[in-house]
């Protein structure tokens, strides 16, 4: 077994930091980077990590290649090709070729929403037996935390079916990369030193892959946050991180982003739990508070926000309340961004503003900028030109006199293709008669996100509604401590101050009111 440290990071800590810091060390000491391994659960953090890294202390990033996701590792480590992976083709081919409807995705935050009448596909079948694979339980265990459904009555069928149709075809899902490495006769790691971020949301299954991957390892270096443990829902071990054995324990005490007000009201609700590592942090000392808005959010300065230059996450429990609050903030004409994305900021929003700007302002436009605008249009003429202008002339830029092109005030319609998108499309074309059309390009200061979504981020003003739905409801009952932690970790978003929506129900999340 390696030297195991724990490096626990409460909110704002500085968390990856630190662990750059121990990385450096590693390889500065001699170990050579093709021996050292950081494991995260995204492809992006590890990314983000690696390239820093790499950047500081001059080093080949193709060296560095034990910088992987879980699943990347057990790719690796069971030497599987690319095309051995399920993909869209085959979950297709499935559905073609068999009695089963299965997506390839289950909206596991909305478990609560399940109507049978639209979301009936075997997928919830699929993610029941994922779950109980990632816990290393029955899934007789899993059905009765899953929504009512047909489905799990008799879910045998389906997955022997699954089954079959992956052995004929020669394909592994995602949790068989997992299961393949960790039930097979792998060896070990090829590494000396491994680090794990984020190591509260292992799953037992994970756990296991990294006991088994370190197993050759001198160091093991966990680093999470025991009161950060808010994906169970997803398979992760909440006290997987908490009671792991150590040699030694590090704990960041000094948070460089919730300010003390804040801070001290969080230490306040997390700790209602028992069973976690105690903690004494020291928090921002600059000006910040909570408040609890007993008024309609329209009331909340949302147009202030939106033309100014800090940052505001609006959170919510369950993801069908995000559209309703995007909904209301559409109506305000207020710009903002729905987990994550604009319609100002993507690829339809550019052509818009193309379109818009070619009749209302002085710009030049590339023939390519164009080219997608006429796509868009469905001026497939008008598409060539402009590409093969740009072929012939990387340097010509063009301004409308130099098109055919007439301007229709009723553009939203020229511009949408689903239904879907007329509403978007209205709701920008408002923003852009109260902004401008500086609106068009630019991230929107307001992104509303889940709780859980939120996680790994950060804010100046953040806005929690409490409203939740039965099932959360029953659920803080029996187990309080998972809404307690999503509480903690919604208001350790901050930087400057907290507004705590009032419930307009009789359900809500205790924890915050």
């Amino acid at each position: 077994m390696p030297w195991t440290t724990k490096i626990y990071g409460p909110p704002g800590t500085g968390k990856t930091t630190t662990l750059i810091s121990m990385l450096k060390t590693v390889l500065a000491s001699g170990t050579p980077p093709t021996r050292v391994a950081y494991i995260t659960h995204t492809k992006a953090a590890c990314v983000e990590v690696r390239d820093r890294v790499a950047e500081e202390l001059n080093l080949k990033k193709g060296d560095m290649k034990w910088f992987r996701t879980i699943h990347s590792t057990c790719f690796a480590m069971t030497s599987l090709n690319i095309g051995d992976v399920w993909g869209n083709k085959d979950c297709d081919d499935f559905n073609t070729e068999t009695d089963f409807n299965l997506k390839g995705s289950f909206d596991v935050e909305a478990l609560e929403e399940f109507d049978d009448d639209k979301n009936e596909t075997d997928d919830i079948v699929l993610f029941a037996h994922q779950l109980a694979t990632s816990r290393m339980v029955p899934l007789s265990q899993i059905i009765p935390e899953m929504p009512v459904s047909a489905k799990l009555a008799s879910p045998h069928a389906f997955l022997d079916a699954y089954q079959q149709f992956k052995n004929e075809r020669g394909k592994l899902d995602f949790m068989d990369m997992l299961t393949q490495y960790n039930d097979g006769p792998h060896p070990a790691g090829p590494v000396d030193v491994v680090f794990v971020d984020e190591a509260q949301d292992l799953s037992r299954l994970q756990w296991e892959i990294v006991h088994k991957f370190a197993a050759n390892a001198r160091e093991l270096h966990l680093a999470g946050d025991d009161d950060q443990s808010i994906y169970r829902f997803l398979g992760a071990d909440e006290y997987g991180f908490l009671d792991h054995p150590s040699d030694e324990d590090n704990v960041l005490t000094h948070s460089y982003r919730v300010p003390k007000a804040i801070g001290e009201y969080a230490a306040h609700v997390i700790g209602q739990i028992k069973r976690r590592k105690m903690k004494e942090v020291v928090w921002q000392d600059k000006p910040g508070g909570i408040s609890n808005h007993i008024l309609d959010e329209m009331f909340l300065p949302w147009n202030e926000w939106a033309k100014g230059d800090e940052s505001v996450m609006v959170l919510c429990r369950h993801r069908k309340q995000l559209y309703k609050v995007s909904r209301m903030l559409n109506e305000l004409k207020v710009p903002h961004t729905l987990k994550g994305k604009s319609m100002a900021t993507s690829p339809l929003g550019e052509c818009i503003g193309t379109y818009l700007k070619l009749f209302h302002t002085d710009e030049n436009f590339r023939p390519a900028v164009l080219a997608k605008m006429f796509d868009r249009l469905g001026d497939k003429t008008q598409a060539a030109e402009m590409r093969s202008l740009g072929a012939s002339d990387r340097n010509v830029v063009l301004r409308i006199g130099d098109i055919n092109l007439t301007y229709k005030d009723n553009w939203p319609s020229i511009f949408s293709r689903y239904k879907w998108e007329v509403a978007q499309i209205e709701a920008l074309r408002k923003q852009i008669n109260e902004y401008g059309l500086e609106v068009i390009g630019n991230k929107p200061n307001i992104d509303i996100s889940t709780y859980h979504g939120s996680k790994g981020r950060e804010a100046d003003h953040v806005i929690l509604f409490t409203d939740c739905y039965k099932q959360t409801w029953d659920e803080q009952e029996n187990d309080p401590d998972s809404e307690i932690r999503l509480a903690y970790v919604g208001l350790t978003r901050a930087k400057n101050s907290v507004t705590i929506i009032v419930p307009r129900t009789s359900m809500y999340l205790r924890a915050l009111v």
